[in-house]
């Protein structure tokens, strides 16, 4: 038999004045299951992942610059806007054939037809442009000519005159002017926009 007058091993003393342990995952701590620790103060590194798709977010959705910071670079707009003059254009072309005297104005059937020719082919162009934002700027330099014949159309099929029974020529010269500097905007802004996506695949790779 063990001796009952061996003294035994105390036990450990506990700290009383201690906190007690926290159970982090009991209810009413603020540390439940449930909670997710909003850790976005926290200076911690992100991944390189997540910050270079962040970039790539950001410079999707900023507008695009020209080059050194400068003006942006030519949009969609800038082709749909005089493309869409043009179609008012090639569809007045038209309609003027209705509208006014051609023949008291000395035009021949072939003016009348010239008119309408040309009106279609100025509305196919423009409506092409308008929806494909990215299409040949060299369409617009067909515009331009088609426009720069309009002008030069009355006095082609002899109803070219300033006085009486002028609203034709009028009517075409300033249409076909129109329908000119829309083409030549439209292949200006076609051109800057190619230029600029050149300059951008070059600095990609």
């Amino acid at each position: 038999m063990a001796d009952p007058r061996r003294s035994r091993i105390p036990d450990p003393v506990q700290d009383r004045t201690a906190d007690p342990p926290v159970d982090m995952t009991q209810p009413g701590t603020g540390f439940d299951r449930g909670t997710q620790i909003d850790d976005r103060g926290a200076g911690y590194a992100r991944p390189r992942h997540a910050r270079e798709g962040e970039r790539e977010m950001g410079s999707r959705s900023a507008p695009e610059r020209g080059p050194m910071g400068g003006m942006p670079r030519p949009g969609p707009w800038a082709t749909s806007a005089p493309s869409a003059i043009a179609l008012l254009g090639g569809v007045w072309l038209v309609v003027s054939r209705l509208v006014f005297d051609f023949a008291a104005a000395g035009s021949t059937a072939e003016g009348v037809v010239n008119g309408v020719i040309l009106g279609i082919a100025v509305a196919l162009v423009a409506l092409a442009l308008m929806n494909n934002a990215s299409a040949n700027p060299a369409l617009g330099l067909v515009l331009a000519v088609l426009g720069g014949w309009m002008i030069a159309s009355p006095w082609v099929f002899n109803y070219g005159r300033w006085g009486a029974e002028s609203e034709p020529t009028y009517s075409d010269v300033i249409t076909g002017a129109a329908i000119a500097l829309a083409g030549l905007a439209t292949l200006l802004a076609g051109m800057a926009r190619q230029i600029g996506a050149v300059r951008r695949t070059g600095v990609a790779m």
